[in-house]
């Protein structure tokens, strides 16, 4: 949380204008302790097993504690948003909270929940669910890219983010 603080103070300042703060990964090795009790790697728990894998001893209540750590997780954000807010800083943000990897045990990297607060000055809509389908992230990255202020050499919005052989796109929907 002291991180989030001095991310909102920096932003609040016009110190900086992006930060990233990442919590673990998806072979996260972190052991959460939730309600005093301290929990097996969290990786372990998405997979549902005491393993990396699919073999092992079944952890119980697996998918409670799973919900457990995404609540805290989301506690988490919430932190930095009302930081921003308390700064007065909040809409002309766009702050983001995803996880790298989607889908439960399968860790797929399609329907990966991102979840965006502040309109980046109004380029966003706020308050609605989109829903990506089989568009590639690279078109959400570009979105943000843009939204936050970043343009190509030529003062043209982003739309190429990432690898070149995926084909240039925003995601217009959250457009304001």
């Amino acid at each position: 949380r002291m991180h989030l603080d001095l991310v909102a103070l920096a932003f609040s300042c016009d110190y900086v204008r992006a930060a990233t703060l990442q919590m673990g990964d998806g072979n996260d090795g972190t052991e959460y302790t939730i309600n005093g009790t301290r929990l097996p790697r969290f990786h372990y728990i998405s997979h549902r097993v005491y393993s990396d894998g699919s073999d092992g001893d079944p952890i119980p209540d697996a998918d409670v504690l799973h919900h457990q750590i995404d609540r805290l997780h989301a506690q988490t954000f919430k932190h930095l948003l009302d930081r921003l807010t308390e700064h007065g800083i909040l809409d002309q943000c766009a702050a983001v909270w995803t996880n790298d990897l989607g889908a439960g045990v399968s860790h797929r990297y399609s329907d990966i929940p991102w979840v965006i607060a502040g309109s980046a000055g109004g380029f966003l809509q706020t308050g609605q669910f989109v829903d990506l389908g089989e568009r590639p992230h690279a078109h959400l990255l570009s979105t943000l890219a843009t939204a936050v202020g970043v343009r190509k050499e030529d003062g043209a919005e982003i739309d190429d983010f990432g690898d070149p052989s995926i084909e240039p796109g925003q995601l217009t929907e959250i457009h304001a």
